[in-house]
Parts: structure tokens; C-alpha cells; sequence
């Protein structure tokens, strides 16, 4: 029974060197054409979010309108890309768009554009206990979608943690700053050009540097905006400011990185049971 059980804890230890020396190995880089589909999702969700702001300086009413359209537009995208990604067997481009699909899960119940239109009609009508569902129910799915991913490839964990850090934490940033517009549309070309750095690279440590340095380089503007181009009452001292953006980096690179350390953990786990045994 001891060389039975042994045998067992033999296999369960190559099994698990296998599995991750597997996953150390990294694909080579893709093409310049699925890099461009890893960063297209960026760069539309910067103006479609903002579309509301747009409409109002091109006078164009009803403004909610053209937000809730904008979005709606934006999440059948999604899931046109979705099931074009399932043909291809789930390439890494398409871990951004499933980012934004998680996201646009969680906001689209709450209304995008108020009472007046679809989304925000039903959103008014949506009791207590159902809107409270809807708003907790997706973190814990969006971060087992982000595990999953990190476990299948390090790259694809990188990239479905894009559309939150930076893109999602700007947007709520640029609301309150009156050049918040054009400093959230540089943040999306600059994710834009990040995932597409990071697919056409292919390499883990390239793609956690890369994630690192954008999740850096879209803190600052906003600091500058922060400090000068403000609508906070009272307006931000200097050091309060510059403390606030680098909490922010800081919790920002932990959510960037998180799918990578989950899975990280989850191996480390596997393989102290896997010694226990």
C-alpha cells in the first residue's frame, strides 16, 4: 500500500512539473494583425464612454440618448468578437474584448443613459434585492474569468485585466476634470498600444513590464489634472494629489497583475499538497 501510495505522489509531482513547465513555455508572438484586434477594444471604449461628453459639445440632443446607444453598439461588438474568437479556438487578442465584456456586464443593468432610455428604464424599475445582485454577482465571476485565463496562458491574464486598470480607473477619473476627454482617449491608445506590444511580443515578463509602465504613464496626466484642471471642492493640495496617484499606481499594478498571482498561488498550493502527500 506505501509503494502503491507512493507511486501516486510520483505521478502527482510529474504531473504537475509537466503542467508547469507547459505553461513556462510561451508562444511565440502573434501576428501584427492579432495584435492590432488586442488593442482595437481600447481605443473604441475611450470615445464610446465618453460619447455623452461629445454629443454635448457638438450640441447634439438627446444626450443620454446617444450614451445609451453608444454602449449598446459597443457591447453587440463584444459579442460579435466573442463568438469570432470561439471560431479561432480563443486567441489571446481576444482576453481585452472578454474584459470588456465583464464590464459591460456589470454596468449596462444600472442604466447607461439615467430613466430616459432602455437600460436606464429598466435600471429604475429593478428591485432592491435584484440591482444589489447584480452589482456583487460579476466580481467573483470576473475574477474567476481572469483565473482561468492566467491558468490557459500568462499573456491572456494580463490582457483581461487591461480593460480595469487602466481604462475603467481612468474613466471614473476623467468625470471630474475639465480636460478629463482628451486625457482618457491618450489612456486608450496608449492601452491600445500596450496590448498590442504585449500579443505581438508574446513574452510574459515583456507583458508584465509593458502592463506596469501604462498603468504608470496614465496616472500621471490625470495627477497634473488633478492638481490644475479640477472640479473637486475644496481643490487638492500639491502632496495630496501626488499621494493619491501613487496609491492609485500602486493598487492599479495589483489589479493588472492579479490573474498572474492568483493562478501563481493556486500552483504553489498544488504543489505543497502535492509534497505533503
Amino acid at each position: 500500500m506505501s509503494s502503491r501510495l507512493r507511486g501516486i505522489c510520483t505521478m502527482t509531482r510529474s504531473r504537475i512539473l509537466i503542467e508547469e513547465a507547459t505553461m513556462s513555455q510561451t508562444r511565440r508572438g502573434d501576428t501584427w494583425s492579432e495584435a492590432a484586434l488586442a488593442g482595437l477594444p481600447h481605443l473604441l471604449f475611450a470615445p464610446i464612454a465618453e460619447i455623452s461628453l461629445i454629443a454635448y459639445r457638438l450640441k447634439l440632443k438627446p444626450v443620454r440618448v446617444y450614451e445609451d446607444a453608444g454602449m449598446l453598439a459597443f457591447a453587440g461588438l463584444i459579442v460579435v468578437m466573442l463568438i469570432f474568437a470561439w471560431r479561432r479556438r480563443w486567441p489571446r487578442w481576444a482576453a481585452g474584448w472578454i474584459g470588456y465584456g465583464l464590464i459591460m456586464t456589470w454596468i449596462t443593468p444600472f442604466g447607461l443613459g439615467g430613466g430616459y432610455t432602455v437600460t436606464g428604464w429598466l435600471a429604475s424599475r429593478m428591485p432592491t434585492a435584484l440591482g444589489d445582485l447584480f452589482f456583487f454577482a460579476p466580481i467573483p465571476f470576473s475574477l474567476g474569468v481572469g483565473f482561468l485565463l492566467a491558468g490557459r496562458d500568462r499573456v491572456s491574464g494580463l490582457l483581461v485585466a487591461l480593460p480595469a486598470v487602466p481604462m475603467c480607473w481612468c474613466w471614473i477619473d476623467s468625470e471630474a476634470s475639465a480636460i478629463g476627454l482628451p486625457l482618457f482617449i491618450g489612456a486608450g491608445l496608449a492601452t491600445a498600444l500596450a496590448a498590442a506590444a504585449i500579443v505581438r511580443s508574446g513574452l510574459k515578463q515583456v507583458g508584465i513590464r509593458v502592463a506596469l509602465l501604462v498603468n504608470l504613464l496614465t496616472r500621471v496626466p490625470f495627477t497634473y489634472a488633478r492638481l490644475y484642471h479640477h472640479d473637486y471642492l475644496p481643490p487638492p493640495t500639491t502632496l495630496g494629489a501626488i499621494g493619491t496617484s501613487v496609491r492609485d499606481v500602486v493598487i492599479g499594478a495589483i489589479l493588472v497583475t492579479g490573474p498572474l498571482w492568483g493562478w501563481t498561488l493556486w500552483e504553489q498550493g498544488r504543489r505543497l499538497i502535492a509534497r505533503c502527500l
